[in-house]
């Protein structure tokens, strides 16, 4: 668990309902699922984008718009490429351009500078997004989960 208090990242630990403690993620660690580091099959998952973007611009190719529109439409489904540049983690974080670019640059993360700067650490290890855009997400799902326990014990009106 990542524990935030007051916007920080704090190393609290939790006890869960049946006793047990569990420790909250030091500022190095990934979330991990089941005990394991998440690993996505990326060939599949770029190989079902691409089919799913060919499909969907092969009818756009073959209708009669005018090429603003064309570029338009097609420019529509950019998103799903950069999706998988992130998938195949050909983004331009720091370590990929010290490691694979080979440039001479400290790999350390820009916002926290405390681990190397990749794509795993930016969504889920970096102490200055959990600060930010994880306690955002964070209170988004608490107020979902507040307001269905306020309705189901007829504390507010519907």
């Amino acid at each position: 668990m990542l524990s935030i208090q007051q916007g920080k990242v704090s190393d609290k630990e939790f006890e869960l309902e049946d006793g047990q403690i569990s420790e909250s993620l030091s500022k190095h660690e990934s979330y991990k699922y089941l005990g394991q580091s998440r690993r996505l099959q990326h060939k599949a998952i770029k190989d079902k984008v691409s089919a799913t973007y060919l499909q969907r611009v092969a009818p756009i190719l073959k209708s009669k718009l005018n090429d603003r529109n064309t570029f338009k439409a097609i420019n529509t489904f950019a998103a799903e490429g950069f999706v998988m540049a992130i998938q195949d983690q050909v983004v331009a974080t720091r370590n990929y351009r010290q490691h694979i670019l080979t440039e001479q640059i400290d790999d350390k993360c820009r916002k926290c500078h405390q681990s190397g700067e990749t794509i795993q650490h930016i969504i889920s290890g970096c102490s200055a997004v959990a600060q930010t855009k994880c306690l955002h997400r964070h209170n988004e799902i608490a107020n979902i989960i507040h307001q269905a326990i306020a309705k189901k014990h007829q504390l507010i009106l519907t």
